[in-house]
């Protein structure tokens, strides 16, 4: 079986001669997790490097790990806070399935990666793989238009065409990305954190849009609306920036920044 074949799942942690295993909870499924490729405020991603499903080895180098950082479980509250928010995360993930949207496959039981921490238990998810952010696909861009502009500057047709290729391409990510904004917001599901540091390129190059620690689902026909001053100063909008309501628009808001 592939790995997008795997569905929502519960998982527990074993550990045994220093190697993390992630068991499913009938233990028909184990994975291996290597080590750490990012990390957030609370969380540290970690990779995947062996995924075991009824028996059989599969892919796994479309997974990866999220989960708590070890600095969390000194702090009971700080603790309590990140495990929640990382539930959260999971619960709002696992009524999302859209392409430009990034891949829920399952959630712990309940703990962290053990070999870091003092074994006290937390939450972790089982996420689609990403392989840069946009973020750091525009630095490539800027590269990409200096060396051009150094490289092709005396042939004016051919350097035309690949400024309108670079457009186009540049386009089809908004395109994309848009998209899966507006797939949210008929969820009524606010974002919160719509920067380029939070959406990221699969392996084909679709833009998905990640990170949900923020996200909020509103109640419909509900006349309540946010005002949490909530995300990133530099994409945030003037109503949420100054705590005033707001509601999806302030996602609007931030795309347009990008």
């Amino acid at each position: 079986p592939s790995c997008t074949s795997i569905p929502p799942k519960e998982y527990k942690i074993l550990v045994w001669g220093g190697i993390n295993y992630c068991v499913k909870k009938n233990e028909s499924e184990i994975i291996i997790v290597g080590k750490p490729i990012g990390k957030g405020a609370d969380n540290l991603v970690s990779d995947i490097t062996y995924m075991r499903q009824n028996g059989r080895g599969i892919n796994c180098n479309r997974h990866v790990i999220k989960h708590l950082s070890p600095a969390v479980t000194k702090d009971h509250k700080h603790y309590v806070e990140a495990a929640a928010c990382l539930a959260k995360e999971a619960e709002i993930l696992s009524t999302l399935n859209h392409g430009n949207i990034i891949d829920f496959h399952g959630v712990a039981e309940g703990c962290v990666i053990p070999d870091q921490c003092s074994g006290a238990e937390g939450h972790f998810l089982v996420l689609e793989k990403l392989h840069c952010t946009l973020a750091e696909r525009v630095y490539q861009w800027r590269d990409e238009e200096r060396h051009n502009k150094r490289r092709l500057s005396f042939l004016t047709t051919t350097k035309y065409k690949k400024d309108k290729l670079a457009i186009i391409s540049r386009l089809n990510v908004a395109l994309e990305i848009a998209q899966g904004l507006n797939y949210l917001h008929s969820k009524d599901i606010v974002y919160r954190d719509l920067k380029p540091q939070n959406v990221g390129f699969d392996a084909s190059g679709t833009a998905k849009i990640f990170d949900f620690g923020l996200a909020k689902k509103l109640i419909p026909n509900d006349s309540r609306r946010l005002t949490s001053c909530i995300g990133t100063p530099l994409y945030m909008a003037p109503e949420v920036a100054k705590g005033e309501n707001y509601g999806l628009s302030a996602d609007v808001y931030s795309f347009g920044l990008l």
